[in-house]
Order: structure tokens, then sequence, then C-alpha cells
């Protein structure tokens, strides 16, 4: 019996390493950011394992690391939405790489995808149509209060 359980338990651990995948292409929120954004990237992941995202900017490469860790019983039965924040970039355009890499298989971070990301400049900033009028009738009394003197 003690052998059965050995048998079965090892199995389980051989079982979850390389298992733990992460999927991409990520998706950014928001879809078109401006040089004012945090930008949120959406990916897939491992349930019921511990990933920790990093996000490094070099040039125009931006690459978020997520390790994966620490599955609670063999191979992963469902996949959750996971999220790398970074940001705000200044305008241009980007190569966003996602690499994986498995901290209990004790393996090199791999790619698992590449995507164009255009940082766009931020507008210039307006006034709400309250504030507008209320410059206007300031200015408006200034110079009502100038022509009577």
């Amino acid at each position: 019996m003690t052998k059965w359980l050995f048998l079965a338990g090892t199995i389980l651990l051989v079982a979850s390493h390389g298992t733990a995948q992460i999927v991409g292409p990520a998706i950014f929120t928001p879809a078109n950011p401006n040089d004012a954004n945090q930008i949120r990237a959406a990916y897939t992941a491992p349930g019921l394992c511990g990933v920790s995202p990093t996000t490094a900017v070099n040039g125009i490469a931006v690459r978020t690391t997520v390790a994966v860790a620490g599955c609670l019983i063999g191979p992963p039965a469902f996949q959750v939405t996971a999220y790398a924040f970074f940001g705000p970039l200044p305008a241009g355009a980007y190569t966003y790489e996602l690499y994986s890499v498995d901290l209990d298989a004790g393996t090199p971070p791999h790619l698992v995808s590449t995507q164009p990301l255009v940082v766009t400049a931020s507008s210039a900033p307006t006034l709400s149509p309250a504030l507008l009028l209320a410059l206007i009738l300031a200015l408006a009394g200034l110079g009502w209060f100038r022509l009577a003197k």
C-alpha cells in the first residue's frame, strides 16, 4: 500500500512540472494607451498556482516575465486571467514580450508571445464646459470693469 501511495505521489509531482502554462498574447487596457496611462496587460495563467509578474522596459522592448510556482495539486485543472501593470510609457512604438518561467521546474524563461504596443501622445488638457463658462464670464467682467474706468 505504501508503495502505491509513493508511486501515485511521484506521478502527481512529475505531472505537475512543465504544465503550468502562461498563455498570450496579452490584452491591453486601455486598448489605445497614451503617455499618461498606466497599462494593464491581461494574460491567461494556471489556476491554483502562485503567479508573480515583473515588467521591465529596455528601449522599445517591454518585457513581462511571469514566474509560476507552487501549484497545489498536480497539473492545474483550470485557467484564470492574471494581470501585469506598467507605465506610463513615453509616446512611441514598442514591442511587448510575454515570458514565462516555471520556478518549480527550474527552467529558464521562455517566450510566450510578442506583439506591438503603440503609445500615443496625450492631447492637450481641456476645460469642462462649466469651467470654460466661468472663465468667459470672469474675463468679460474684467473687460467690462476696465472699460468702465
